[in-house]
């Protein structure tokens, strides 16, 4: 598989940041293998940021079914295939997890 260069650029940046060695057991490297393995890698989410649920925990709390029948399941798909390179996905989650902190520091304070 050939990657993006945006995300190699990423993988080098990380490894700058640590004396030209890219710490495999870090968050940063698991959130560049995501990006670059989105099927294969799970997203590693900050510690304290997710609540492990069964289904029917997260269908109780969200109100939405927590599986999708066969043509939602294929529309989601093709939303999917709609998006941009996987470079634009790191960044965007970039963003977001950057907007969390800062409005939890906001309610800390």
């Amino acid at each position: 598989r050939t990657l993006h260069q945006e995300l190699v650029a990423r993988l080098e940046r990380v490894a700058q940041q640590h004396d030209g060695v890219v710490p495999l057991h870090g968050r940063l490297f698991s959130q560049w293998m995501h990006f670059a393995y989105p099927r294969e890698c799970s997203y590693p989410h900050a510690a304290g940021t997710t609540k492990l649920m069964s289904s029917k925990e997260w269908s109780q709390a969200t109100g939405m079914k927590s599986s999708l029948g066969r043509e939602e399941l294929e529309r989601y798909v093709e939303q999917l295939r709609s998006l941009d390179e996987p470079a634009d996905s790191w960044q965007q989650q970039q963003r977001h997890e950057q907007q969390q902190h800062e409005q939890q520091h906001e309610q800390q304070q």
